[in-house]
């Protein structure tokens, strides 16, 4: 691993939880004003966040060279500012997987163990904004305040929010978490991150294990 500069002071930074899109927000931060981060965490979220920034490094797993994401609170906004959904009963997640022979590897919306929008890349997912279509279902508010639920034909239901969409087996799509979007992995900064931990009188400080 590279190290780095010996005079790069610390930042200090309080996390209030450990997932994933609040710790590396607050690693961007920090190494984004040429700072390593110094993380005040949480004895009980001690262990997921050495879990996020052990190798591989913020991913959810890597395998085969195709990698995993993590998932945030973040909804996926689609071009005409609705919102993507699926209707499944199965748990959403993202990852990378093989495209054609000699393209970049796609991006796979997986529910349970099967694919149900496939993405050419990584990219497609941030800017512009997916088309409409992009997904089997979204939803929007209308004028009264109720979520109208719609497929690629038009609108089919509508419900007063997101839990009784929720109770109906319709899941809202949360965002991957990718690395190169919030972080600089060319800086050494990210991976320097030191974590400290209280417990009673005593502060316990360790640096990340990278492979």
């Amino acid at each position: 691993m590279e190290m780095i500069e010996p005079d790069a002071p610390l930042e200090v930074i309080p996390v209030a939880n450990s997932r994933p899109l609040t710790v590396i927000s607050a690693i961007a931060n920090a190494a984004g004003g040429g700072r390593v981060p110094l993380l005040v965490v949480d004895k009980h979220d001690r262990s997921a966040i050495d879990a996020l920034l052990s190798e591989p490094f913020a991913l959810a797993d890597r395998r085969d060279g195709f990698r995993r994401f993590h998932t945030v609170e973040h909804r996926i906004q689609l071009a005409d500012d609705s919102f993507a959904c699926i209707t499944t009963d199965e748990h959403l997640w993202w990852t990378e997987a093989s495209g054609r022979q000699g393209e970049s590897s796609q991006l796979h919306l997986m529910a349970g163990d099967k694919p149900v929008v496939v993405f050419d890349a990584v990219e497609d997912l941030a800017c512009p904004a997916p088309s409409q279509t992009a997904f089997p279902n979204r939803y929007a508010r209308d004028e009264d305040g109720r979520f109208v639920l719609y497929n690629r034909a038009g609108a089919i239901g509508r419900y007063s929010g997101v839990s009784a969409m929720r109770s109906d087996g319709i899941k809202p799509v949360p965002a991957p978490l990718v690395p190169e979007d919030h972080l600089d992995l060319q800086s050494p900064l990210p991976r320097a991150t030191l974590l400290a931990t209280a417990d009673e009188e005593t502060v316990q400080y360790t640096t990340l294990t990278q492979s």
